[in-house]
């Protein structure tokens, strides 16, 4: 029977079966998309991105009078910010209270004893003074939240294929809205530091499941979709703008609280997810959920006893392809039974039922010991390992780029706010394309394109001056983060497709401690010398076009239905 992408896929799996041929996409998944990828996103990115606005230095000055400080003979220095510029010539810099504000000059900021921020905007830089000598501080707090995610990674997969996707996703939301509240009283940036360790602890659920719990309801064609839709940078674009109008970090915090509360309330509706709940055996919550789906989508649902007599003759012509000769090349184009089909004999039907049992007690044995070492079996080891390099890289790049926005020139906000627009533009080719030439060529486009546009970047670093050289850096940096992030949605989908429903949450838990600690070094790959920024670049380039190199290693993934147990070899 073919699926809503014309391919020919042999169901055997109950879920797998009625969303594909039976309930199909709808108004449902419509709703848990909007539920957990558009309103349980933008909570996570007021969370998540925070520090790209707590980290903004938005200038300073010293008010101590007739203050000389000593340069280098024959020296000239630029310090620009916000299209204002001190040149400092003849070897020294006078300043007094009514001097421009800059960002640099640490030798002033440190012989200084009255130091004014620039009035109107408060960030965790202009709160405890963390430029010069304390601007570490800022990479340590952004290096603690991606920690707190990865340590979060490493345990949130066994909940989510314990407990349940939703359970887990939303349990972790809470805390989440606890701790975003108490790190509005904070009085010091240790204190801050530990909200944002267990802030990035309880956003891991929902980094590593919201994709997996939804990309579950839906059929093959809108797998690569549900992944690239740019709800992160539509989100992150609202973020930019809250932060451009309230400019104040307590009151960007409060908003975000309000947020992340209201994407909570959607618990109380969206169901678990069908997968799930079939290899759990919770027979009685899978057929409420399957009418409910079926009711929102208008659609007629048949007998389930059924569903079940086709689900078992297609696990029989199954078995028969693939021991017979050559059948594991035709197993895809094996006719399935439709809705007029059933056994031809009584016989044979116990017989399938008795298998069908067997099979189940199999399962159930498989899922008592499923554990982080199923991915390194051979059926999936080469998989797991190919995978490391990649997951790593695109988070490097995405968050360096995108913590790294207060070094781009230009007004701060608009940067922000143009770096992700691009990202909505591109979203079309990211969102098509995986579904028409497939997973493996997109990915290997994607990442080559970022390594291109990297190198191109560290070209006109070095080469170009004046206005050309700050224009083609940015341009370059932004398509670069924009064509990863296409390249992250195909990674993402590959994570799904190569992984069973029982280790599914490990698979994604696994990649996602990787992802985040490709977040943790992020910050630390930013020179504070913006002349040494074309390094960076280089760096990011060469890891990028690497990347392109494994992917060709990886198989296609593309109309694939989802496994739901291990391949026991």
């Amino acid at each position: 029977m073919a699926t809503d992408d014309g391919t020919n896929v042999l169901c055997t799996s109950k879920s797998e079966y009625i969303i594909q041929h039976v309930v199909g996409c709808g108004p449902f998944q419509v709703l848990v998309f909007l539920a957990v990828l558009v309103l349980g996103f933008l909570g996570n990115v007021f969370s998540q991105m925070f520090m790209a606005f707590g980290n903004y230095n938005p200038g300073w000055r010293c008010l101590d009078s007739n203050v000389t400080t000593n340069v280098p003979e024959n020296s000239t220095s630029i310090y620009s910010h916000d299209s204002i510029t001190i040149i400092e010539t003849n070897g020294k810099l006078i300043t007094n209270s009514s001097a421009e504000f800059i960002t640099g000059n640490c030798t002033l900021f440190d012989s200084c004893q009255h130091i004014e921020f620039r009035p109107g905007t408060s960030t965790i830089v202009t709160e405890w003074g963390l430029v010069c000598g304390k601007a570490w501080i800022t990479s340590l707090i952004i290096s603690l939240q991606y920690a707190g995610i990865a340590f979060g990674a490493t345990f949130v997969g066994y909940l989510g294929d314990a407990i349940g996707r939703k359970m887990t996703i939303y349990s972790t939301l809470a805390m989440t809205f606890v701790i975003s509240v108490i790190s509005i009283f904070v009085t010091s940036w240790e204190m801050f530091a530990v909200m944002q360790f267990f802030i990035g602890l309880s956003l891991s659920s929902f980094l590593i499941l919201h994709y997996v719990y939804t990309v579950e309801f839906v059929t093959t064609k809108w797998r690569n979709p549900s992944s690239t839709v740019p709800t992160f940078t539509l989100n992150t674009i609202v973020f930019a703008v809250v932060c451009m109008l309230l400019k104040d970090w307590r009151h960007i915090r409060i908003v975000g609280a309000v947020v992340v509360g209201i994407s909570i309330v959607p618990v109380f509706w969206l169901p678990e997810s069908l997968r799930w709940l079939e290899v759990k055996h919770k027979t009685s919550k899978f057929d409420k959920v399957i009418k409910k789906m079926s009711k929102l989508n208008g659609k007629v649902l048949p007998p389930m006893k059924h569903i079940e007599s086709i689900i078992n003759c297609n696990r029989e012509g199954e078995k028969f392809v693939k021991n017979s000769e050559g059948g594991s090349k035709g197993s895809k184009d094996l006719p399935i039974s439709d809705t007029s089909g059933s056994v031809n004999s009584t016989h044979e039907s116990e017989t399938v039922k008795n298998e069908a049992m067997n099979e189940n007690a199999i399962v159930l044995q498989v899922e008592a010991r499923s554990s982080i070492f199923d991915l390194f079996k051979p059926a999936y080891r080469k998989y797991t390992l190919l995978l490391i390099l990649p997951n790593f890289t695109m988070s490097l790049i995405f968050f360096a780029l995108g913590f790294g926005v207060k070094a781009l020139s230009g007004n701060f906000y608009i940067n922000l706010i143009i770096m992700n627009a691009l990202d909505i533009l591109f979203s079309p080719i990211f969102m098509i394309l995986p579904n028409v030439i497939g997973r493996k060529p997109s990915g290997i486009a994607f990442s080559g394109i970022s390594g291109v546009c990297l190198l191109t970047a560290a070209f006109f670093h070095q080469l170009a001056s004046g206005y050309a050289k700050t224009t083609g850096v940015l341009i370059m940096a932004i398509v670069a983060r924009s064509t990863i992030g296409g390249f992250w949605g195909v990674m993402l989908t590959y994570t799904v497709e190569l992984y069973p429903t029982v280790v599914r949450g490990l698979g994604t838990s696994w990649m996602n401690v990787l992802l985040r600690l490709g977040g943790v070094a992020a910050p630390y790959l930013i020179p504070n010398d913006p002349d040494s920024f074309f390094i960076c670049y280089i760096i990011m380039a060469g890891l990028a076009i690497s990347c392109s190199g494994i992917i060709m290693l990886l198989p296609e993934t593309k109309g694939r239905q989802l496994k739901e147990t291990l391949e026991l070899k």
